[in-house]
């Protein structure tokens, strides 16, 4: 039974203890505290667990993926059995742990800081703003070489900034807001499951003529694991910039490819139609041109859009916090 405080007016409100005590707050409240923390402190990328995982992955995929000559069946089987035997015992490790501690909260908060990690992203997205403002064209590409799989070194100013609001804003829907939004549904083990099968699906990616049928295991469970939390995020920014230019510029895609480069042409349609701005387009990666979609708005990008584009996951991430407020308050209410 919940306690109930009498005030002189007669209103009635909930003690302060009832809502810290409660779970469903301490969830919210934990979420909210490993965000601030995540993005005060820099945690140094190589010192970081996800360093030493990426590291694991790529040896795992050399072991069990020693050439391309292989059946596609076999690729397929063996990039199956790589995601489970890296995924599973890390999250039953992590899930007993946190079973048997006596403050699971703590370990459930650096289960979700070591998930989360994405200030390193923000940071480098800084530093290309700066190189290009300073006419810096080999160090924005370097730089941009950190947060991007496709090739840089041939790229123009204007594709360097595009290619950086793309990824920051991809990154933030699939490396941030995804994995909170398993963190509220599953904890802190399942906010680290994501995030281990979304570096997986960074390592092994499909867009690399390499890892072709080998990734694809990982690709689609990430593709299934992050299609509510991204299209959650991406149509927050259509509500906080324009709706009707997101709208407009989704009803105009043309789909012409499938799987992560369709959904990734979907999220940066109604960004860059919320913006204002066009993206995607034709790339490189590992010698093989990728042709997408140009979508979004009607004019190309300019370096002033950097700036709205930052601003712009600010709000989304102030409106979202406060949605999240809000449902969690109905929901204990009633």
């Amino acid at each position: 039974m919940r306690s109930w405080l009498n005030q002189p007016n007669g209103v009635h409100i909930l003690p302060l203890e009832a809502i810290i005590q409660h779970p469903l707050w301490q969830t919210l409240f934990v979420m909210f505290a490993v965000m601030g923390i995540e993005r005060l402190w820099l945690w140094p990328e190589r010192y970081h667990p996800l360093a030493f995982f990426r590291y694991l992955t790529q040896h795992i995929g050399q072991k069990v993926h020693p050439s391309v000559e292989r059946s596609h069946q076999q690729q397929y089987i063996s990039g199956t059995l790589a995601v489970i035997v890296i995924t599973l015992p890390t999250v039953v490790i992590a899930s007993t742990f946190v079973w048997f501690a006596e403050f699971p909260l703590f370990f459930d908060a650096m289960m979700l800081l070591v998930a989360l990690h994405f200030h390193p992203v923000t940071t480098h997205y800084e530093r290309i703003i700066h190189a290009l403002k300073a006419n810096k064209k080999m160090l924005a590409r370097d730089t941009l070489s950190h947060i991007v799989l496709r090739e840089t070194d041939k790229l123009s100013p204007m594709g360097i900034a595009k290619a950086a609001v793309e990824s920051v804003l991809l990154r933030f829907c699939y490396q941030y807001w995804a994995v909170l939004f398993w963190y509220l549904i599953l904890g802190g083990a399942g906010a680290l499951a994501y995030r281990l099968i979304f570096e997986m699906s960074q390592q092994w990616n499909r867009k690399t003529p390499y890892f072709a049928h080998f990734g694809k295991p990982a690709s689609t469970m990430m593709l299934v694991l992050s299609w509510l939390p991204t299209r959650w995020v991406v149509y927050s920014l259509a509500i906080a910039e324009n709706i009707s230019g997101a709208f407009k510029a989704a009803r105009n895609i043309r789909y012409q490819l499938t799987g992560a480069i369709r959904q990734h042409t979907t999220l940066l349609a109604i960004a860059g139609g919320a913006m204002g701005i066009q993206l995607g387009g034709p790339a490189f990666y590992g010698g093989k041109k990728i042709r997408m979609a140009k979508v979004g708005g009607s004019r190309e990008i300019r370096f002033g859009d950097l700036a709205r584009i930052r601003l712009a996951l600010m709000k989304v991430t102030a409106m979202l916090c406060v949605f999240l407020l809000l449902v969690f308050a109905i929901i204990y209410v009633f």
